[in-house]
């Protein structure tokens, strides 16, 4: 298989887990796991408390610094969404000025996502069931990274098309630059690796990017990257109840592993690293 970021075949593998073999591309550095989709867990599972405790309240104030970050490239216009989740995204858009429309797969997350913009506003489905029409936005905050390797040419592609020609491309993926990657795989922690690629999840990880590989795979799929920074996805005040969520990590150990939670976020602010990506592209 050719590396869907950079085309070539260069791959090397290890099984880090029984159940995940991982492979790293030598032309770019991108991370492909091989891992099959499971009904253990699904934050369909979750209550809507439980899961803003965990995860929620972190992807509300990320989009307020992800609305930030846009804005000082483009200034208005229609705004899709593409696997929105509750629709935290676009209700900061909207009430910056901006027309918003979402797709999201999770039923219950539509529901949610409804209740903010409008029922109108939002599609159940997946991006690609339908024709859509070109937008000035379109943002896939983690969504890339649970698209299989051999399909993410023809997903760029419908991405491109569903742009238009000065468009902007939205990008927040995991990134294999944070402490916690490199450090959970030179170490052999099982149940950290598990958690960063989400074995056992209806929607596992699929990939992990460097910036480099994300550049290449937009760059040979006609995008140009315009702006990009890293983003911190474990600060302490959400680390308990992100950890514990899959039931996997007591709270005991939860509590126990902040010293080295807090240690990892100061080294990477020093290193110029974190745990994701986020980048803006353009069509060339």
């Amino acid at each position: 298989m050719n590396c869907p970021a950079c085309g070539e075949d260069r791959w090397s593998g290890r099984r880090v887990l029984p159940s995940l073999l991982i492979r790293v591309c030598g032309g770019c550095s991108l991370f492909t796991s091989d891992i099959e989709s499971s009904d253990a867990t699904s934050y369909a599972h979750f209550d809507a408390a439980t899961y803003d405790a965990a995860i929620g309240d972190l992807r509300r104030k990320q989009t307020r610094d992800v609305l930030q970050f846009a804005r000082g490239h483009v200034r208005g216009g229609e705004w899709l969404d593409v696997g929105c989740g509750p629709g935290f995204l676009l209700a900061e858009a909207a009430a910056a000025g901006f027309h918003v429309r979402g797709i999201e797969p999770d039923a219950n997350a539509v529901t949610r996502a409804r209740s903010l913009v409008g029922a109108h506003c939002i599609r159940e489905g997946m991006f690609g069931d339908a024709e859509e029409q070109p937008v000035d936005v379109l943002s896939t905050l983690d969504v890339l990274e649970h698209i299989a390797p051999d399909d993410v040419p023809n997903f760029v592609a419908t991405i491109r098309s569903s742009l238009r020609a000065d468009g902007a491309w939205l990008i927040k993926v995991p990134s294999a630059e944070g402490l916690c990657f490199q450090l959970a795989h030179a170490l052999r922690l099982s149940r950290v690796i598990e958690r960063l690629w989400q074995v056992g999840y209806a929607s596992p990880h699929r990939l992990y990017f460097t910036r480099a590989s994300l550049q290449r795979l937009l760059e040979r799929h006609g995008f140009r990257v315009h702006d990009w920074r890293h983003v911190q996805e474990l600060p302490l005040r959400s680390a308990i109840p992100r950890l514990t969520l899959a039931g996997t990590v007591s709270r005991a150990r939860a509590i126990m592993a902040l010293p080295a939670v807090a240690a990892m976020n100061v080294i990477d602010a020093m290193r110029g690293k974190a745990d994701s990506l986020l980048v803006l592209a353009r069509p060339k």
